[in-house]
């Protein structure tokens, strides 16, 4: 009887490991990866990205990228932080402001969407490690329609949505693309 309740412990304990293996092999997960930048960027709808740089600019200093392709309920997300000359910042930023529908200093998405018509953004997700709320500095600017409260279920924004747009911060020369998907 002992090594009956043995063998089950044993094969008990290999499928935990086996399905905790799998888990791990087959669990996306979030990447910071400059080289697959473009190839990621490729797979996103081109109406969410199309804002993006197709490459990373030469002048760029700065470099940070985060992407994550969602899994179940957790959204997905593209961000591309590039530091670049004062110039092109400046341009930048009046290219966006002609498209932006909103925007709002600093602060992070929970911060966005819950002010009077407020709107879904993003984390600073490529921001330090500890920091998902933008700086004050930064100007995040979204792109895409302001729904009114009364067009809202609850007069929330919920699942299943989009938003994309930059945040810029003319303080540091800095730019952060961003798209969500959830």
């Amino acid at each position: 009887m002992l090594l009956v309740v043995l063998a089950l412990a044993g094969l008990t304990a290999l499928a935990f490991i086996g399905v905790a293996v799998l888990w791990h092999f087959t669990t996306p997960s979030e990447t910071h990866s400059l080289r697959k930048y473009a190839g990621l960027r490729a797979r996103w709808d081109q109406k969410l990205v199309g804002h993006f740089p197709e490459s990373i600019p030469e002048t760029a200093g700065l470099k940070k990228f985060s992407h994550f392709p969602g899994f179940l309920q957790g959204g997905a997300h593209i961000q591309l932080r590039l530091e670049l000359p004062r110039s092109e910042i400046k341009t930048l930023r009046a290219r966006f402001l002609q498209e932006r529908t909103k925007s709002f200093f600093g602060g992070d998405t929970n911060d966005h969407m819950n002010v009077v018509n407020g709107m879904p953004t993003t984390f600073f997700m490529t921001g330090e490690e500890d920091q998902h709320e933008f700086p004050a500095d930064y100007e995040v600017m979204i792109f895409d329609p302001v729904l009114p409260e009364s067009e809202r279920p609850d007069g929330h924004y919920w699942n299943h949505g989009q938003s994309h747009g930059v945040a810029i911060s003319e303080k540091r020369n800095e730019i952060i693309y961003w798209a969500e998907s959830w």
